[in-house]
């Protein structure tokens, strides 16, 4: 059943009308590519004994972490798109020399997690990388764009879009694909064979916010309960992780009711974007987890968003 309906998909993909795909490269070349760095200016400010808070862009603990002291801290944060806070290890006897890069929607009013002269941190924000920063698509240039590829280094995951079952959620895709603005978190990190491959879509412009109620989900997902398609998911199709609105998201592998508790928008477009899915699935997994535990991927699999 589900060979079939990944065949239909790709009919209709490739049956789309050429008008249809010109449209959407000319979309696509309308919209300037950002850049990851920051003038020295941008990112001058520095609190010692401070402790910033924000959403995670690179971790600075544990095998992948970065070791940085202030200084290379702050001029990595500068570098990395979608990092806009940075926090460093000024005490080596304390916590190393860890340096976190984090993202605010507002750099100049990142929350504070602790000060004065017991914090062992040093911490600065730098003026980039926020939503509106970014020019957004037009309506017709949104509207062009039919289906979008997650490229990854082993080949490309292409996603059929559904405006009719969430049409929220596929103007922020189109827009990260218009805009090619995916930061450091647009990564797959978990895979759980026959069940879900699991990431992030975290990119530089307006973040999503609506998604699907159900009983029990997030007070702020307030959309209809079920969507066109029913309450199944199926095989192949995409929804945001969690029953929120994203960025995380997640491509079924199996098939059961999550359809009836998370915001679905999309689906595999053809034969070959599922075999990857089924190839990236099994992933080496990091080591020493608990029986039960969620399988985290050991190296995680980046990715960008681009219109096809």
């Amino acid at each position: 059943m589900q060979a079939a309906a990944a065949a239909s998909a790709t009919s209709a993909t490739s049956a789309a009308p050429t008008a249809t795909a010109s449209a959407a490269a000319a979309a696509a070349s309308a919209i300037p590519a950002t850049t990851a760095t920051a003038t020295a200016a941008s990112c001058a400010s520095t609190r010692e004994h401070t402790d910033l808070d924000g959403a995670v862009v690179q971790d600075g603990y544990g095998p992948r972490g970065l070791s940085l002291p202030p200084d290379e801290c702050r001029a990595a944060c500068g570098r990395t798109r979608g990092c806009n806070v940075w926090v460093s290890c000024a005490d080596a006897k304390a916590c190393g020399q860890q340096c976190w890069l984090k993202w605010v929607e507002v750099p100049s009013t990142a929350p504070l997690r602790g000060e004065g002269a017991h914090v062992p941190w040093s911490a600065g924000t730098c003026e980039k990388d926020k939503p509106g920063s970014v020019p957004l698509p037009s309506a017709e240039q949104l509207e062009a764009v039919r289906v979008v590829a997650l490229r990854t280094a082993k080949g490309e995951l292409r996603i059929k879009l559904r405006p009719d079952w969430h049409a929220p959620s596929v103007t922020y895709v189109r827009t990260v694909a218009l805009t090619d603005t995916c930061t450091a978190k647009c990564v797959f990190y978990r895979a759980e064979p026959g069940f879900l491959l699991q990431g992030g879509m975290r990119a530089v412009v307006p973040p999503n916010s609506r998604c699907r109620a159900f009983p029990g989900g997030p007070a702020d997902c307030t959309d209809p309960q079920e969507r066109p398609g029913g309450k199944m998911m199926e095989k192949g199709q995409v929804a945001w992780a969690g029953g929120s609105a994203g960025p995380d998201l997640f491509i079924l592998m199996g098939r059961n009711g999550f359809g009836a508790t998370h915001t679905v928008w999309g689906e595999l477009a053809d034969e070959a974007s599922l075999a990857l899915a089924l190839e990236l699935v099994q992933a080496p997994i990091e080591k020493g987890l608990k029986p039960g535990s969620m399988r985290m991927i050991a190296d995680p699999i980046s990715f960008t968003v681009h219109v096809v």
